[in-house]
């Protein structure tokens, strides 16, 4: 399958190939859209996806733009297979209540005190077992933080690139 890379992202190829791994024929969580790329990349063979992001941007990922991420969407051919929750992680995801996902993709804020919160808001929405799915490891302060819950719960973690993959039971 080819990758949307008209749509601007730090994901790289060999990443988006895992994403895709992990999501076929999954109910899919993903925390952090930008502008769209790994939406579209989990949508093309996950059985839906539920995207939740403010779209106003952050300080690493630059300014948010909704309607480009909406457009981008459509014209990849995934809107009808895509649940767009606009607000922060710690506001929408106590809102999802008893969905349970067999996959949670996390591409947030990079400091270590927002990856932890993000991991712990992730974690009671997976499915078990399931798979959790961390961007940007290697990168600010990520890795230390999904280190910390490795060793915390005895994870074994794969990298591929700068995407942090652990199995949770």
């Amino acid at each position: 399958m080819s990758f949307p890379r008209e749509i601007g992202s730090a994901v790289s190829d060999a990443e988006a190939a895992k994403l895709q791994e992990l999501a076929q024929d999954r109910l899919v969580l993903e925390m952090g859209a930008h502008l769209g790329f790994s939406t579209v990349v989990l949508a093309q063979v996950a059985t839906k996806v539920h995207s939740v992001d403010w779209h106003r941007g952050d300080a690493s990922a630059g300014p948010g733009d909704l309607a480009a991420y909406l457009g981008n969407l459509r014209s990849n051919g995934v809107e009808d297979r895509v649940v767009t929750h606009l607000g922060r992680f710690e506001d929408v995801l106590p809102l999802l209540g008893l969905w349970r996902f067999g996959l949670a993709f996390v591409d947030g804020e990079h400091d270590r005190g927002s990856v932890n919160r993000d991991i712990s808001l992730a974690l009671p929405r997976l499915r078990a077992p399931g798979w959790l799915a961390i961007h940007d490891y290697g990168r600010f302060e990520v890795a230390a933080a999904v280190d910390a819950w490795a060793a915390a719960r005895n994870w074994k973690v794969e990298v591929i690139d700068h995407l942090a993959v652990v199995e949770v039971w």
